[in-house]
Protein backbone atom coordinates (compact mmCIF):
# COMPACT_ATOMS: atom_id res chain seq x y z
CA UNK A 1 0.00 0.00 0.00
CA UNK A 2 1.02 3.56 -0.65
CA UNK A 3 1.75 6.19 1.99
CA UNK A 4 -1.25 8.33 2.96
CA UNK A 5 -1.87 11.58 1.07
CA UNK A 6 -2.71 14.79 2.94
CA UNK A 7 -5.36 17.31 1.94
CA UNK A 8 -7.02 20.26 3.65
CA UNK A 9 -10.77 20.42 4.11
CA UNK A 10 -12.35 22.75 1.56
CA UNK A 11 -14.62 24.20 4.24
CA UNK A 12 -12.52 24.61 7.41
CA UNK A 13 -8.96 23.97 6.16
CA UNK A 14 -8.16 21.25 8.71
CA UNK A 15 -5.79 18.64 7.35
CA UNK A 16 -6.85 15.03 6.82
CA UNK A 17 -5.26 11.91 5.34
CA UNK A 18 -6.57 9.57 2.68
CA UNK A 19 -5.14 6.25 1.59
CA UNK A 20 -5.20 4.67 -1.83
CA UNK A 21 -8.09 2.24 -2.20
CA UNK A 22 -5.68 -0.33 -3.69
CA UNK A 23 -2.33 -0.70 -5.45
CA UNK A 24 -3.76 0.24 -8.86
CA UNK A 25 -5.23 3.69 -8.13
CA UNK A 26 -2.30 5.50 -6.54
CA UNK A 27 -2.47 9.14 -7.67
CA UNK A 28 -4.80 11.38 -5.67
CA UNK A 29 -6.16 14.73 -6.83
CA UNK A 30 -8.97 17.07 -5.87
CA UNK A 31 -9.61 17.98 -9.47
CA UNK A 32 -11.68 15.77 -11.69
CA UNK A 33 -9.72 14.87 -14.82
CA UNK A 34 -11.56 13.39 -17.74
CA UNK A 35 -10.63 9.73 -17.70
CA UNK A 36 -12.18 6.52 -18.88
CA UNK A 37 -14.49 4.86 -16.38
CA UNK A 38 -11.93 2.33 -15.14
CA UNK A 39 -9.04 4.85 -14.85
CA UNK A 40 -10.54 6.80 -11.92
CA UNK A 41 -12.18 6.09 -8.56
CA UNK A 42 -13.93 8.86 -6.62
CA UNK A 43 -13.68 8.88 -2.82
CA UNK A 44 -15.64 11.04 -0.41
CA UNK A 45 -13.91 11.90 2.85
CA UNK A 46 -15.95 13.56 5.60
CA UNK A 47 -14.04 16.11 7.67
CA UNK A 48 -13.85 15.08 11.32
CA UNK A 49 -14.15 18.69 12.48
CA UNK A 50 -16.84 20.35 10.35
CA UNK A 51 -18.42 17.28 8.66
CA UNK A 52 -17.93 18.74 5.16
CA UNK A 53 -17.75 16.09 2.46
CA UNK A 54 -14.51 16.38 0.47
CA UNK A 55 -14.24 14.64 -2.90
CA UNK A 56 -10.89 13.06 -3.80
CA UNK A 57 -10.25 11.37 -7.13
CA UNK A 58 -7.87 8.43 -7.40
CA UNK A 59 -6.25 7.74 -10.75
CA UNK A 60 -4.12 5.03 -12.25
CA UNK A 61 -0.59 6.31 -12.87
CA UNK A 62 -0.20 8.04 -16.26
CA UNK A 63 -3.97 8.26 -16.95
CA UNK A 64 -5.28 11.54 -18.41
Amino acid sequence: MQSPKRFGCLNCGKEFEVRSPDDIYTEANRKYKKASYDDMLPMTKECLWCKEKNEIYWYKPNSN
